[in-house]
C-alpha cells in the first residue's frame, strides 16, 4: 500500500472526531502530500515545511475533505481509483 493510500485511510476512518481545524490541516497536508512525504525527519526538515505550509495558507484553509464524502465502504472503493 502506498503511503497516500494509508493516508486517505486514515482520514475517512478518523473524519467523525476531527475537529475542524484538524480537517484544515488533513486537507493542507493531502494537498501537497508529494512534498510533505519527500521531506525527511531528519534535522527537521517536514516540521519546517509543515511551519511554511500553515502559514502560507492559513487564511486560505479548507475543511472540506472531498475524500470522505461517500460512506467508507464507497469511500474506499473511491480512494482506489484515485491512486
Amino acid at each position: 500500500m502506498s503511503a497516500l493510500y494509508e493516508y486517505k485511510q486514515f482520514l475517512i476512518k478518523k473524519f467523525a472526531t476531527l475537529s475542524d481545524r484538524e480537517k484544515e490541516l488533513a486537507n493542507l497536508i493531502l494537498g501537497n502530500f508529494t512534498n510533505v512525504s519527500a521531506k525527511s525527519k531528519h534535522s527537521g526538515s517536514r516540521s519546517k515545511y509543515f511551519y511554511e505550509l500553515i502559514n502560507n495558507n492559513f487564511n486560505t484553509l479548507n475543511s472540506n475533505l472531498d475524500i470522505v464524502h461517500k460512506e467508507n465502504k464507497d469511500a474506499l472503493s473511491y480512494l482506489k481509483l484515485q491512486d
